[in-house]
């Protein structure tokens, strides 16, 4: 099984340094799949436009997690700085 998509994770209007978004629709995850989160230069929100995403594919850290055959988590951890508003995450499975 392999699948890509985005989600939006929202650090809220309160300076964060962590964020998480729940995936779902999925199917045939396992605890072994392959699931991966990454932040494109050139996406943009309402609120962070593709320079904010460009600094915040350096500043960020992402891990996923396994929650069902159908969900994972995507967490995000800065290294840098402080967030606030949606960002485009790109995720893919295999």
């Amino acid at each position: 099984m392999a699948a890509q998509g985005t989600a939006t994770l929202d650090f809220g209007a309160t300076p964060a340094d962590e964020a998480s978004v729940l995936v779902s629709g999925l199917s045939g995850l396992t605890v072994g799949t392959h699931k991966e989160a990454f932040v494109q230069g050139d996406d943009s929100t309402g609120s962070n436009d593709a320079l904010a995403h460009k600094f915040f594919a350096l500043s960020g850290r992402f891990s996923c997690e396994y929650v069902s055959a159908a969900s994972m988590r995507i967490y995000c951890d800065l290294v840098m700085g402080l967030a606030t508003g949606t960002f485009v995450v790109h995720w893919a499975t295999a």
